[in-house]
């Protein structure tokens, strides 16, 4: 009992209590029952059957025995009485006239079990290999030696009898497992023999020959060890198996033929399907090669289409292995998500950003999305259009090292995923996919339309949809990955000496019932098929709000409501408009694919700028479309207001995400261009919607979304706090400084773990954030702030002859640049020295200066880019090289002496030189160039301003990211973008947010 109540979620509130009257019983009877001696209990229960199989495991060797190798010896006498049974059941099938050779019936049954047993004896076998080798227990003069010695004692009975007292939940647990797949695989055989007739004269016509190979463990075990087989005949013919109903195959089949006399030349293929209520055979498809261009254009323009008809459906979970590429018709082999349901939640967590996919082509699973990615690991992408082979997971796995020898030992590795049958090849070579967007794009527009133009006939009573009413679909009540990882650790040795003990360990699935409350309604059911052995499955039909277990036990009103109806009114509100929105996030997401970070290269809306002459009112029009734009691009939730936007991971990775409450590419930059905009041009409107997204970023701030603990005033809790103090003084609304404030004693608790630093993501850019405050809200609270993070920088830095650099997760030395750099946090010091810090930072800046002046490049005109391996690699750009470092040079308090004279020109003559034509981003583009002229006041200044402005006008935004595409985000795209346009328009009240200076009153 104290166990349990140590675990969480027990040890607070009324959760044991709970968790207890789930199974029925009182923490007064789970002693009761604790307390029960073993007389009593084989008094009070029954023996159990497994027991005479356990029993099994000790028989003496057989002749025949050493089919199982290493340490599945130990199972080798239950898999030699499962192979007799499935001999005898073969013979018996094969004379009703079955297609089987019961000679070779026991080899296809250990393909089937025996690669399901090393997850449940490894680590406990392991384990005693090793105590053996330390006691001495091992014959052998070798590693190997003492491994084979190891694995001839399980088969000594004395042996067996004495691993199964210290773990005898492993040896129920073998024999349960044997015994279920040996049912399982006889009830196959059974049921290919019955089906035999009709499966020749649907799927082969010719002879297909005798079973010859069962591929098992294709996917997920259910309802009892149940799962995918794909049978492979003497011939050649190959049959999928699926223990499940296949109607939902059979009206999909139908919806695609209906789907193709409604758009012209789609040509989907269909597959040939068999239900037999509770299980049925399909089609073999595999995977092939286009051999034109022109295949591989239409296998994109049909995976577009599949993109636009799952998304009316509500279809979900199109993985890279529900997906395979046929040559050029994509195939969509596995349904069951289809008409996904949302559950009945009744969380108090409020549904924001994070959530906003929802409602988008995203939900479908098909697009390119990022998943478990962090700092030093930028995820996976299983999509069905973007995974590909040699992805790195995003953490170290588990592995066995030096098996065959008994120093087998676990250790961990990040592991390379293999390959998938999703993405097609032309003449068996890979393609891009961005060269086939357009296809791509066209195929989800045209079906699009042809849902749109024809959803009458699709949603009439006796229409395709409703012929999906009655069908069994799966509810996704939680990841299967929770599953696969509570199965295999539930498989530890800790947890295989007492039942309670793995009982305790599914207990876990307690934990998320506090967020999602529905979920305690099904742990009952969860907990039996985990100890079964499979993955949970819950099931119910599109017309229906109940669900039920794989035991068949019905959960009413699990579901918000019925997915059907959920489905008729998406494809109600399919619109122009929303074909629009959705083909944004289609293009969105396939740039994510676009690898590199978007800082460098060649200019993306091609040839040089063009002189030109504009005024306040040409800036200030360009803003207003822009700030129309982005009000175009909103999600509204409630009072909310959030973005999807296209978010970088490592500089490298991108993802199509909801923006979070960041003031880089999320939503509090959004905020501010918003909020400035309204001010500028005195449109109310836009005010409007800057409170819209103000009240999203308070509720993210309050979920605690500031960017997993940073401090940053672009990536971390600066961002909020720069906000606020903005809008208290744009709005002239006091209470938001208060709200600042309350922010701001948050950075006490943060600042030692502070790693990134940098004005980006550290205490560096925090302390310009707290400065900005102080600024209009003078506290001496804010002022110990400021000089905890500029104690944390002197503490964090690196002596470099007389000089200071900081660590930058980013390289392995001191960085340059505003950024990430020397020019940043030398800023941010002297920002901390004039709020009366302490002269050691003004001390301290002038020392990062001077390193950073060390490595200027007189031959360059700039500072190199440290990130880079060649030295004389250079940026022209806020975040690296001249252009950050410039506007760090004039942000710094006092008046500029010679050599800071100096850099400014520079950095001023490098932005003109090289600073624009690439993009027109505030953080590595024009408007970001265009930021240090005009604060600089440079001669130039006005006729760069109105050629950018030309640029936009001729070739459209150019957003900082792959390919230029559009994203809201402030620092790489419309936002920022808009800013610049303010910027430009009334320099001298529009402050710099590249410099982060405070607002102007």
């Amino acid at each position: 009992m104290a166990r349990w109540r140590r675990q969480r979620p027990f040890d607070s509130g009324d959760w044991l209590a709970r968790r207890l009257a789930a199974d029925g019983i009182t923490e007064a009877d789970l002693a009761a029952v604790l307390g029960e001696d073993d007389t009593a209990l084989h008094t009070r229960l029954d023996r159990p059957a497994w027991l005479a199989d356990v029993a099994a495991f000790a028989e003496p060797p057989s002749p025949g025995d050493g089919a199982a190798d290493g340490f599945l010896a130990l199972a080798e006498p239950l898999v030699r009485q499962a192979c007799a049974e499935v001999t005898a059941a073969a013979a018996e099938l094969a004379a009703a006239g079955g297609p089987l050779d019961p000679a070779g019936s026991a080899d296809l049954l250990r393909a089937h079990l025996l690669p399901t047993l090393p997850t449940m004896v490894e680590r406990t076998l392991a384990l005693e290999l090793n105590v053996a080798r330390l006691r001495g227990e091992t014959a052998g003069d070798t590693p190997q030696a003492r491994y084979v010695s190891f694995v001839r004692r399980l088969r000594e009975p004395a042996t067996v009898e004495a691993l199964f007292a210290e773990y005898p939940l492993l040896g129920r647990l073998l024999a349960e497992h044997v015994r279920r797949q040996t049912a399982v695989h006889v009830e196959f055989l059974r049921r290919l023999t019955a089906d035999w007739a009709d499966i020749r004269k649907l799927f082969a016509p010719a002879d297909p020959g005798l079973l010859s190979t069962v591929e098992a463990n294709l996917g997920d075990r259910h309802r009892g060890g149940r799962a995918v087989l794909v049978a492979v005949f003497s011939g050649g013919f190959r049959l999928v198996y699926k223990p499940k109903s296949l109607a939902v195959d059979v009206h999909f089949q139908q919806l695609l033929e209906w789907l193709g006399t409604v758009v012209p030349g789609l040509g989907l293929r269909t597959l040939t399907v068999l239900d037999r209520g509770e299980y049925g055979w399909t089609e073999f498809c595999a995977r092939t090669t286009c051999h034109t261009e022109e295949e591989v254009a239409r296998f994109y323009r049909r995976l577009g289409a599949y993109l636009a008809l799952m998304y009316g459906l509500g279809g979900t979970d199109m993985h890279y292995e529900n997906l395979i590429a046929a040559g050029e018709h994509p195939v969509v082999v596995d349904l069951e998500s289809l008409f996904q349901p949302n559950m009945a939640v009744q969380s108090e967590i409020p549904l924001g950003g994070p959530t906003a996919s929802l409602d988008s082509v995203l939900r479908v699973g098909l697009l390119p999305q990022r998943s478990w990615g962090h700092t030093g690991a930028p995820g996976l992408d299983l999509s069905g259009l973007g995974y590909q082979e040699n992805q790195l997971s995003p953490r170290a796995s588990q592995y066995w090292a030096e098996t065959g020898t008994d120093r087998m030992r676990t250790d961990r590795k990040r592991m390379a995923t293999s390959g998938g049958h999703n993405r097609p090849t032309l003449l068996d070579a890979e393609v891009n996919v961005l060269d086939y967007a357009d296809e791509l794009i066209d195929g989800f527009r045209d079906t699009y339309r042809g849902i749109l133009e024809n959803r009458a006939e699709l949603l009439a009573p006796d229409g395709p949809l409703a012929r999906f009413a009655a069908d069994e679909i799966r509810v996704i009540v939680r990841p299967t990955h929770i599953y696969s990882l509570l199965l295999r650790e539930s498989f530890h040795p800790d947890l295989l000496r007492d039942g309670l003990d793995r009982d305790r360990f599914f207990d876990k699935l307690w934990v998320s019932v506090d967020d999602f409350p529905y979920l305690g309604r099904v742990i009952a059911a969860e907990r039996a098929d985990l100890w079964r052995g499979d993955v949970p499955i819950f099931v119910t039909t599109p017309g229906s709000v109940d669900v039920r277990t794989s035991a068949g036990e019905r959960v009413p009103g699990f579901l918000e409501r019925p997915s059907m109806e959920v489905a008729r009114e998406r494809i109600e509100r399919l619109s122009a408009a929303d074909l629009d929105w959705q083909t944004w996030i289609v293009r969105g997401s396939l740039t994510s694919l676009a690898l590199g970070d978007g800082t460098a290269g060649p200019a993306t809306y091609g040839g040089r700028l063009v002189p030109g002459i504009a005024g306040a009112a040409d800036y200030l029009a360009a803003a207003r479309t822009v700030g129309n734009r982005l009000e175009k691009l909103a999600v509204r939730r409630g009072d909310d207001l959030y973005w999807l936007g296209l978010t970088a991971f490592q500089e490298q990775y991108w993802d199509l995400t909801a923006l979070d409450v960041d003031l880089y590419g999320g939503v509090s930059g959004i905020v501010l261009f918003l909020a400035y905009l309204g001010h500028v041009t005195g449109e109310d409107r836009y005010t409007t919607l800057a409170e819209g997204g103000l009240s999203a970023v308070r509720r993210l701030t309050r979920r605690g979304s500031v960017h997993t603990g940073q401090l940053g005033a672009f990536s971390g809790l600066g961002s909020p706090l720069y906000l606020l103090t903005h809008l208290g003084v744009l709005w002239d609304r006091p209470e938001l400084f208060d709200e600042a404030l309350e922010l701001a004693a948050g950075v006490a608790g943060l600042v030692d773990a502070d790693t990134q630093l940098d004005v980006l993501g550290g205490a560096a850019g925090c302390i310009g954030a707290l400065a900005a405050l102080h600024r209009h809200r003078p506290d001496s609270g804010l002022v110990d702030a400021v000089v905890r993070c500029g104690d944390h920088l002197l503490a964090t830095a690196l002596p470099a002859g007389g000089t200071l650099g900081w660590p930058s997760p980013m390289a392995d030395r001191p960085l340059t640049g505003f950024a990430h750099g020397a020019a940043g946090v030398g800023w941010a010091l002297a920002t901390a020295a004039e709020l009366g810090a302490g002269r050691r930072f003004a001390d301290a800046a002038a020392r990062a200066i001077g390193y950073e002046r060390a490595q200027f490049r007189p031959d360059r005109g700039n500072w190199p880019d440290l990130r880079a391996e060649d030295p004389a690699t250079c940026m022209t750009a806020w975040c690296h090289g001249a252009v950050g470092i410039g506007l760090g040079r004039l942000a710094l308090p006092g008046p500029a002496d010679a050599e800071r004279s100096a850099e400014i020109t520079a950095a001023t003559t490098a932005a003109l030189a090289t600073g624009f034509g690439a993009n027109h981003s505030l953080c590595h583009g024009d408007f970001g160039s265009l930021d240090l002229l005009l604060a600089a006041g440079h001669d130039e200044a006005a006729d760069r301003g109105a050629a950018v402005l030309g640029s936009i006008d001729r070739h459209g935004w150019r957003c900082g990211v792959p390919t230029g595409a559009e994203t809201p985000g402030l620092m790489a795209g419309l936002a920022g973008i808009g800013y610049g346009l303010l910027r430009a328009a009334d320099p001298a009240h529009v402050p710099s947010v590249l410099a982060l200076e405070p607002p102007r009153p």
